[in-house]
């Protein structure tokens, strides 16, 4: 928390284009973070890619919520908004959509589908920092963005992680309270 950390965090806000930016120890905690501010609950279930890194998996098991796996594109290894439509149930509470190899999701439709179903999108933008969605940058053309500055990453600081957010102040103190 300190000047340094702030500078770096108002660097990002400024570069990404978002109203607020956590910085926390690596991209698993940024989207750990998430879950609690979402006050995800046992049972819930989070439509997760099936090909990425299981963080977003693993949290979801360790909280007690259910993981519901959704196949990718195989030309971007993105999801698509057909099986994530079909994967929604009433349980539903969250969907988490990962941008990979620099690739971002065609991410209008899932948009446009978790708006119709009151679902929050989670962008998991660890492997696409500098990318850009319809010139906006990924990492913030959801509810939740979180970001990843582990050793192979684009921008890397040896290690670490952030959130940021449009949403309102009031998630974000729940973002600093966790």
């Amino acid at each position: 928390d300190g000047k340094f950390v702030k500078d770096f965090e108002n660097k990002v806000c400024k570069f990404v284009n978002s109203k607020f930016a956590i910085s926390v120890t690596s991209c698993t905690s940024a989207l750990h973070l998430a879950y609690l501010a979402l006050e995800l609950k046992n049972g819930d279930e989070v439509i997760i890619p099936g090909y990425g890194y299981l963080a977003a998996a693993n949290i979801s098991l360790q909280m007690g919520l259910k993981p519901i796996f959704v196949d990718v594109d195989l030309e971007t290894f993105c999801v698509t908004s057909k099986d994530i439509e079909k994967k929604i149930t009433p349980k539903t509470k969250l969907i988490v959509v990962f941008n990979i190899y620099g690739n971002v999701c065609d991410l209008d439709p899932i948009i446009k589908i978790a708006k119709i179903k009151k679902i929050p999108v989670l962008e998991d933008a660890a492997q696409s920092f500098g990318s850009l969605y319809k010139s906006k940058q990924s990492g913030t053309l959801t509810d939740i963005g979180t970001y990843s500055f582990q050793a192979t990453k684009i921008i890397t600081t040896g290690e670490g992680g952030m959130v940021v957010t449009n949403k309102d102040k009031n998630f974000v103190e729940k973002l600093k309270l966790y």
